[in-house]
């Protein structure tokens, strides 16, 4: 009896598999040309992504493919006299990391405001804006800013902020601020080893006091690093995620009371449209908050 034979039949996802490897060895080449100590070259980048590239480059026009050159050109450009010239990093055991384009956004966000590259994607038309909350469109001295010229603005704390052990409740103290009317005052002292927590002080009394019990950072300074994160509280080996959202949870209460009452909510309004323009964002998806406890009050 003949021996029964089974066709050989092609596998219907061997396309599809073969691009996805092509793809994973794209995206492993592109890693390394950006790691540490193999700065960005003309050749490795033109070589990053063979198979994409390629592709597109034979779709573009004359004009996008000079875009391109002139892209590939300011990103090498970027590498040296940015990266390049920024002195390494310190890291575990005395390792001196040289800094390259592609480490954390906090280890290298005050590089990346140099960057030629950046100035590019400021001025490109932009629509992929997308859930982005109301109050943090801005940056942080905006609303901060502001609340300067409120008489009804008050601040409060979680902690006392007293010199004892080297300030240390200045830096992990919660701050929040709220507008109050006179018939809402819960007067307290936030300088004071007596001050109960979530006592409100006027936020210029504040202001004029702080110089007198810190100096390690004006008081501007120190509510605006209160409102943003920093690399060692991210990406400390210490850090757990649930220990970043507890950071992130009380600035979003912080930012709260400092936009949520009509003069801010109004020139922040008109700043963020004026921001939108100034970057070239034509389409954004911004989240306003309309939780029941989020309700906008008048400046009394």
């Amino acid at each position: 009896m003949a021996e029964s034979k089974q066709p050989c039949l092609e596998d219907p996802n061997r396309d599809e598999k073969a691009a996805t490897s092509n793809l994973t060895r794209a995206h492993d080449t592109d890693i390394a040309a950006r790691s540490p100590g193999n700065p960005l070259s003309a050749v490795n980048l033109s070589t990053a992504s063979p198979s994409s590239i390629e592709d597109c480059q034979q779709e573009a026009t004359p004009r996008e493919r000079l875009a391109d050159a002139i892209i590939r050109g300011l990103r090498v450009q970027d590498d040296a006299n940015i990266y390049g010239k920024a002195p390494p990093r310190m890291g575990y055991g005395g390792q001196r990391h040289p800094r390259f384009a592609g480490d954390h956004f906090l280890s290298n966000r005050e590089l990346i405001g140099q960057t030629e590259l950046l100035k590019v994607a400021q001025r490109m038309p932009k629509g992929s804006h997308l859930h982005i909350h109301f109050n943090a469109c801005l940056q942080p001295e905006v609303l901060l800013g502001i609340a300067k010229g409120m008489d009804r603005m008050f601040i409060m704390s979680n902690l006392p902020l007293v010199p004892d052990n080297g300030c240390e409740n200045f830096d992990r103290c919660e701050i929040q601020f709220q507008i109050m009317s006179p018939e809402k005052e819960s007067p307290g002292d936030l300088f004071s080893a007596a001050y109960t927590p979530w006592q409100a002080m006027k936020f210029q009394e504040f202001r004029d006091q702080f110089g007198l019990y810190y100096n390690k950072a004006t008081v501007d300074s120190w509510l605006k690093d209160k409102l943003m994160f920093h690399e060692e509280e991210v990406h400390n080996h210490l850090q757990t995620a649930s220990g970043a959202w507890e950071k992130f949870n009380g600035r979003t209460r912080m930012m709260k009371g400092l936009f949520n009452y009509e003069t801010a909510y109004k020139e922040y309004t008109r700043r963020l449209l004026e921001n939108l323009l100034e970057d070239n964002i034509i389409y954004a998806e911004i989240r306003p908050n309309f939780m029941m406890s989020n309700q906008l009050w008048k400046d009394d």
